[in-house]
């Protein structure tokens, strides 16, 4: 499975947010082993273009309103982590 990370959920893990790392944790140990992650540190229009040429299943986001013209299933960490559990 792969899917695109995006840049919140990222600085949700690095910066240890409170609220957000625990699900930004998670996501990342299943990057480190069962989930090829991609990552685009670009505007969400860039995020969408990279995703499609990564081939990616999902992205991963608390924005999803950010992406609702996307063309690949958008999703939240709490339902990415429900779908590699």
């Amino acid at each position: 499975m792969k899917a695109l990370i995006d840049t919140n959920i990222v600085l949700d893990f690095l910066c240890k947010r409170k609220g957000f790392f625990d699900d930004a944790n998670i996501i990342f140990q299943h990057c480190f082993s069962d989930v090829d992650g991609v990552i685009a540190a670009h505007t969400v229009s860039k995020q969408n273009e990279c995703a499609i040429m990564s081939e990616v299943d999902y992205i991963v986001t608390r924005n999803i309103g950010d992406f609702k013209d996307a063309e690949l299933r958008v999703v939240s960490p709490k339902e990415f982590i429900e779908i590699v559990r």
